[in-house]
């Protein structure tokens, strides 16, 4: 997908984003609905500083943007826990 193009649009067919997901189970190779995902990343604590070994550097929590995304996504990755916890990983547009 995307053969490495740079010029492909934030979202379009072929890109991959980190997202959170709410409501299912996340099997490798499965496919979601973008409107089921949200962008998503990791906050490391206030109290640690780039290159401050003193925590582990470590992420903390999970954190989402508030709007869905668009087509279909093919699962890159895997979160299997209860339902009614997010989960984040990565997801390829399929369509």
């Amino acid at each position: 997908y995307g053969a490495g193009n740079a010029a492909l649009a934030y979202g379009g067919i072929g890109t991959y984003v980190f997202a959170y997901e709410a409501g299912v189970n996340l099997a490798n190779n499965g496919t979601v609905a973008g409107s089921t995902l949200q962008p998503a990343g990791f906050q490391v604590p206030s109290a640690s500083l780039p290159g401050d070994d003193t925590i582990g550097g470590s992420a903390t929590s999970l954190i989402k943007g508030s709007t869905a995304l668009s087509g279909t996504w093919r699962v890159m990755g895997r979160a299997t826990t209860t339902a009614a916890y997010g989960k984040g990983t990565l997801f390829l547009r399929i369509s």
